[in-house]
């Protein structure tokens, strides 16, 4: 069989509200920025040494912060996308640092927010989907909850099938994610299992439970019984059209390593927010 080129992924992936502002690392790294009013000293939360996924969550979120004279990254560790580790090393963290003004994390924010509540201290802080983390947003804790939808793993089957039914170009070759967006202001509790009236995470399921567990423009038959205990999902319907889900040339290079023919390397101008960042520009020549 021959070989199919092709990706389903979200670590280039633009916020739901506006498809230019690109990368989970830039866009939490600027909104801790302006949360900080520009200065301060912060923590930067990894995730796992020597993948890719981290990498370029910390170069994105590194870049924005490197335009701030007035930000200082005073620690950096590795979390490794653990709420337990994450609170280890913070609380090691706060202990050198105790002025930290802000903290940028990955996967694991939820162990950030309670070494800081452990502390006595409440700073902003940008993370992931965890349940206990937009729980907390929801009570007022300053921040922003973002990160990897897990529905990217069914949506990446749906992708796979429909190729296998209509052939490898019914399809766009790579499909990109929209990034959640949920700020202090807009978390709000679910009253049962699913998304609505603008709720957004499950007040009774545990601590890390990734509660950003629906796409529904892509897996609209997604549910939380399916995404806690494997149950099969109910009137699957056909794939719509996921053209409008196709990842822009200019961001092809951090998912795919390399860029399409006629784009080369080079930092992209207006195309995407914040401007000036790696990625692939049209070649000219």
């Amino acid at each position: 069989m021959a070989r199919i080129d092709g990706n389903v992924a979200f670590i280039t992936g633009a916020r739901v509200d506006d498809p230019h502002d690109a990368f989970f690392g830039a866009q939490t790294a600027e909104a801790l920025a302006q949360m900080l009013g520009g200065k301060g000293k912060i923590f930067m939360n990894r995730g796992v040494p020597g993948t890719a996924t981290d990498q370029v969550h910390y170069d994105t979120a590194k870049a924005v912060f490197d335009r701030y004279p007035g930000i200082t990254v005073v620690a950096e560790y590795y979390g490794k996308w653990d709420s337990a580790v994450s609170q280890q090393e913070t609380a090691k963290a706060l202990a050198a640092h105790p002025d930290v003004n802000g903290i940028w994390s990955q996967d694991g924010e939820v162990g950030v927010v309670k070494a800081l509540q452990a502390a006595g201290k409440k700073i902003p802080v940008t993370g992931e989907n965890g349940n206990y983390f937009r729980k907390m947003l929801s009570q007022g804790w300053p921040g922003i909850s973002s990160g990897s939808p897990p529905a990217q793993a069914g949506v990446a089957m749906r992708i796979g099938l429909r190729i296998l039914e209509k052939g490898p170009d019914s399809v766009p070759h790579n499909i990109e994610m929209p990034l959640p967006w949920v700020t202090t202001q807009t978390a709000k509790p679910c009253p049962g299992n699913e998304f609505v009236g603008g709720c957004n995470f499950f007040p009774n399921e545990s601590d890390t439970f990734v509660t950003e567990i629906f796409q529904k423009d892509l897996l609209p038959q997604s549910s939380l019984a399916a995404a806690k205990t494997g149950q099969p999902m109910e009137g699957l319907s056909p794939l719509g059209d996921v053209s409008a889900f196709a990842q822009p040339e200019w961001r092809r290079v951090y998912t795919r390593a390399h860029c399409d023919s006629g784009w080369r390397e080079g930092d992209v101008g207006n195309l995407q927010n914040p401007a000036g960042l790696p990625g692939c520009v049209e070649d000219q020549q």
